[in-house]
Formats: C-alpha cells, sequence, structure tokens
C-alpha cells in the first residue's frame, strides 16, 4: 500500500487480517493514526509508516502490537516528539527510526521499558534537549541492549553524563553535524563498550586530557570539521584499541608524534585541511605507531618531513602530502610505502 493517497486509516481497516507480519504504508498522506487501530495485529513484525505527514502519535495508537512489534518505521514525517506515551506499548521492538522529522526534545525516559531496543536513529531532527536519563531502558543502566544510536544533524550543544545514562552496552553513536562544543567530565564514562563515536562538524575546541579514557574498546573516532587547535598530552590516553582517527578540518598548527604513544594499534590517521607546518614522520613509524597503514596530511602547509634516518618496514599504503609547501621530496619518504602503495 506504499505510494499512494491514504490520508486515514478508520477504525476496523485491519480487522480480519490478524496474521499480518509486514504492513508497509509509505509514501502516503496520513495525517493521523487513531488508538486501536492496529489492534489484535498479534503477529505483525514490521510497521513502515514513512514518508506521510504525521504530527503526534495518540496514545493507544500501537495497542495491540505488544507482543509482535520488532521494527517501526516513523522516518520523514512531521512528528513533534518521539511520542513516548504511545511506544511504551510496544515492549519487544527492537527498532525505531525516527529520523527526518521536527523533534526538539527527548523527554526524561523517553524509552523506558523498552528492554529489547537495540536501533534508534533520530538523524535530521531539531534535537537540542535530552532531559536526563532520556535514553534509559530501566533503573538499571546494564538492562539495555541498545548498541546504534543515531542523532547526527541536531542541534545539541554539549554532551553531559545525565544525557548518555543507559547507554552503558551501545557500540555506535552519532553526534555529527550538532553544535557540540563541550563534553561535560566523566560524560563518556558511561560508554566502555563504544566501538565507533563520530562527532564531526561540531564546535569543539579542544579535549581535555583523559577525556577519553574510559572508551577502551573504541576502534573509529571521527574528530573532523571542529576547531580543535591543540592536542595535549595524554589527550588519547586509554585508546589502545584506537584503529581510525580523523581530525580532518581541524586548526592544528603541530603535532607531536609522543601524544599517540597511547594508540599503538592505530592503522588510519587523517589530518587533512589544518595547519601543520612540518611532521615528524619518522617518529610515528619508529616509535609510536609502527601500524599505521593510511596518512593523509593534504592540505597543509607543510615545508618539512622529518623521514626515517634507517630503513623502516615499509608500511604505508597510502600517504598524501598534496596541496601543501613542499620544495623537494625525500627519497627516504618513499622508502616508507609498500609495494603498490600510493603517494599523492
Amino acid at each position: 500500500m506504499e505510494k499512494n493517497e491514504i490520508s486515514e486509516l478508520p477504525l476496523g481497516t485491519f480487522e480480519g487480517t490478524n496474521n499480518l507480519q509486514t504492513i508497509n504504508m509509505a509514501t502516503n498522506n496520513i495525517s493521523q493514526l487513531p488508538s486501536n487501530v492496529f489492534k489484535n495485529l498479534t503477529h505483525l513484525q514490521e510497521l513502515n509508516l514513512n514518508r506521510n505527514v504525521l504530527r503526534n502519535l495518540e496514545n493507544g495508537t500501537f495497542n495491540g502490537l505488544e507482543g509482535g512489534l520488532l521494527t517501526l518505521f516513523l522516518s520523514e514525517n512531521q512528528l513533534l516528539e518521539a511520542s513516548p506515551d504511545a511506544i511504551k506499548v510496544i515492549k519487544n521492538i527492537q527498532r525505531i527510526y525516527l529520523s527526518h522529522n521536527k523533534i526538539k526534545t527527548i523527554y526524561s525516559k523517553n524509552f523506558y521499558g523498552l528492554s529489547d531496543l537495540r536501533e534508534v536513529k533520530l538523524d535530521h531532527n531539531l534535537i537540542g534537549v535530552v532531559q536526563d536519563e532520556g535514553f534509559a531502558i530501566s533503573m538499571v543502566h546494564t538492562y539495555s541492549k541498545l548498541t546504534w544510536l543515531d542523532l547526527q544533524y541536531n542541534r545539541l550543544d554539549e554532551i553531559s553524563m545525565k544525557m548518555l545514562y543507559g547507554l552503558s552496552y551501545v557500540k555506535f553513536l552519532n553526534l555529527g553535524h550538532n553544535k557540540i562544543a563541550s563534553i561535560a567530565e566523566g560524560a563518556l564514562a558511561m560508554l566502555g563498550r563504544l566501538h565507533t563515536l563520530i562527532l564531526n562538524n561540531n564546535q569543539m575546541n579542544y579535549l581535555s586530557t583523559g577525556e577519553l579514557k574510559q572508551l577502551r574498546h573504541l576502534h573509529h573516532l571521527n574528530l573532523g570539521s571542529n576547531n580543535i587547535k591543540d592536542l595535549g598530552l595524554n589527550v588519547f590516553l586509554g585508546l589502545n584499541s584506537l584503529v581510525d582517527l580523523n581530525l580532518q578540518h581541524n586548526e592544528l598548527s603541530e603535532v607531536d608524534p609522543a601524544i599517540f604513544v597511547d594508540t599503538p594499534n592505530l592503522s588510519s590517521l587523517n589530518l587533512r585541511s589544518n595547519k601543520l607546518k612540518e611532521f615528524d614522520l619518522a617518529s610515528f613509524l619508529l616509535r609510536t605507531n609502527p601500524k599505521l597503514r593510511y596518512l593523509d596530511l593534504a592540505r597543509n602547509l607543510v615545508t618539512h618531513v622529518e623521514t626515517p634516518d634507517i630503513m623502516v618496514n615499509k608500511g604505508l599504503f597510502y600517504l598524501s602530502f598534496a596541496d601543501n609547501n613542499l620544495a623537494t621530496l625525500s627519497r627516504d619518504v618513499l622508502h616508507t610505502l609498500s609495494s603498490g602503495g600510493s603517494l599523492r
């Protein structure tokens, strides 16, 4: 029933269809769902209401779907809130997609009681406030199964501890394209299982020493397109598992290789479009990051590259000094590339 002109679903619409497992009503003109419209659809597992014109969801909208519904699509509507009273009855829900709506606030305990919830997409909304325990599932934060949370393209300006309460199991967190300028002390301590943290296109000027130290399982960190001017010693303390670090499009004028002694497994480092004037390639490859395979230093102001004075393992697959101020190219730079590697 997708891609039609359906504007309403009167009570009784689904009478006699108790065994339905999937309903796709995407791309219609539905503006309202009456209470109990899905009553008795006890076998329904997936409900797709994307691309309609829903503004709110009544209490009782999802009555009847308590035991079976696993996936709910509500993206590209006009919803003004994440409708806690409406969704609280779908106890077994695993995935909720609310992208591209007009949600401004995630209320305290907005998803409370949804103990099987694994994935929530709230990107491309107007969210400026996540109230205390907005993503808490229960009083015991370890009960949460939520592993994927997407909040990119919203209006958040800080990361607080209470905002993240209940996310102890989350592995993917996307906060890119917000207005985040600061991370409250200890706020990230809750995220001990986090695998990927995306903070690109925010307004961060610095990272405090030890701010990330609780993220011992973090593999991917994206801090690109912020206003970071300096990286203090021990800023990456505790990130022993980090493999991929993106710092492109910041304001860095120097990078001390000693900073990366805490990231021994780093394989990919993107420093494109900063203000670096020199780079100590020798220290990176010989001392702090021998596993480095991808290094992007394009669009900086580099005039000098410190290269190894002894033969090193030719481990780099990709090395870019494109659009810098280099007058000469040292042969030793070439010696850092693996066979078949790429130099730009």
